[in-house]
C-alpha cells in the first residue's frame, strides 16, 4: 500500500508539473494580458487608452473662441479695447465677468448631455477632470485680460451654484452645478453657499425644451432664502441666452450683493443652438 501511495504520488507529480508549467507558460499570461486591458482606463470621448479620462487629443479639440466678451462670452471677430460685446455695451447684465471651459458644441454638448441626462459614470468624470484642468491653468484668473487682475477679485467671492426645480433634482439625483461648484471650491479655496441659499419652484419648465424666442421670455422665480455675501461667482453647466443667468443676477443684485460673475462650464454661441 505505501509503495502504491509513494507511486500514485509520484504519477500525480508527474502529471501536474506538465499541466502547472503549461499554465503558467501560455494561459497565464494571456489572462493577465486580457485584465489589463480591461482595467486600462479609456477616454471618455473617443474610448482610447487614457492614462485620464479625457485624452490629450479630445482636450486638444475641445474648441473656444480666440477672442470673446469677457463681459457675455460671446465670440468676437477681433479684439477690441474694452472686449466687449456691442449687447454688453448697450445694454450690461447684472453680471460683470464670465469665465467658460469651451464651446457648447460638439464633444462638450455631448459630454454635458451624457453627465446629465443619461447620468453616465464617464461622462461625469470626464467633465471633472476637464473642470480640474482648467482650474489648475487659470488659478483664480479670467482667460480674457480684465482692468484688474481676477485673482484679487474672486479671493473674498463666494461660489453659487444654480439651483434646478427639485422635482428634476429628485429625478435627476443630482445637480450638475453644485458638483461644479464643489469642485472649483477645492481648486480655487473658495467657499460654497449652502444648496438651498437660492431655490425655484418644485416644478419650472426646462429651457432646453424651448425654442430660443420662448427661452428669452421664460421667467425664473428665485426664491431667496438665506442672507447673502456681497460678491457671488454664479456657477452654471450651460449659458446659451443668458436668461437664466442674468435673471439670478438681477435677483441677487435685488437682495445685496453688489458684485455679480459667472463660471458656465460651456458657452454656447450664436448658431449652436
Amino acid at each position: 500500500m505505501e509503495k502504491r501511495r509513494k507511486s500514485g504520488g509520484k504519477l500525480k507529480k508527474t502529471i501536474s508539473q506538465p499541466f502547472s508549467q503549461q499554465f503558467r507558460q501560455q494561459v497565464l499570461p494571456t489572462l493577465q494580458q486580457r485584465m489589463k486591458a480591461l482595467l486600462q482606463s479609456r477616454c471618455a470621448i473617443c474610448e482610447a487608452v487614457s492614462h485620464h479620462p479625457v485624452c490629450e487629443a479630445c482636450r486638444a479639440g475641445i474648441q473656444s473662441p480666440d477672442v470673446a466678451c469677457r463681459v457675455c462670452g460671446v465670440a468676437l471677430p477681433s479684439p477690441t479695447q474694452t472686449l466687449r460685446c456691442q449687447s454688453c455695451i448697450q445694454t450690461p447684465p447684472a453680471f460683470a465677468s464670465i469665465q467658460f471651459v469651451g464651446t457648447y458644441v460638439d464633444t462638450l454638448a455631448a459630454l454635458i448631455i451624457r453627465a446629465k441626462i443619461r447620468r453616465e459614470v464617464g461622462a461625469l468624470a470626464a467633465l471633472d477632470y476637464l473642470l480640474t484642468i482648467y482650474a489648475m491653468e487659470h488659478p483664480q484668473s479670467q482667460s480674457q485680460p480684465l482692468p484688474q487682475p481676477l485673482p484679487q477679485r474672486v479671493t473674498d467671492y463666494h461660489l453659487l451654484a444654480m439651483p434646478i426645480p427639485t422635482a428634476r433634482l429628485m429625478r435627476r439625483g443630482f445637480n450638475l452645478p453644485q458638483l461644479f461648484a464643489q469642485r472649483l471650491s477645492s481648486a480655487w479655496q473658495l467657499p460654497v453657499l449652502a444648496p438651498d441659499s437660492v431655490a425655484l419652484p418644485f416644478y419650472q419648465r426646462k429651457q432646453a425644451t424651448l425654442p430660443k424666442a420662448a427661452r428669452q421670455k421664460n421667467h425664473h422665480h428665485f426664491q431667496i432664502n438665506r442672507p447673502l455675501p456681497s460678491k457671488i461667482m454664479l456657477v452654471d453647466d450651460i449659458f446659451t441666452t443668458g436668461q437664466t443667468a442674468g435673471q439670478l443676477a438681477k435677483s441677487l443684485r435685488k437682495n445685496g450683493v453688489q458684485h455679480v460673475d459667472l463660471f458656465v462650464f460651456a458657452r454656447g454661441q450664436l448658431g449652436d443652438f
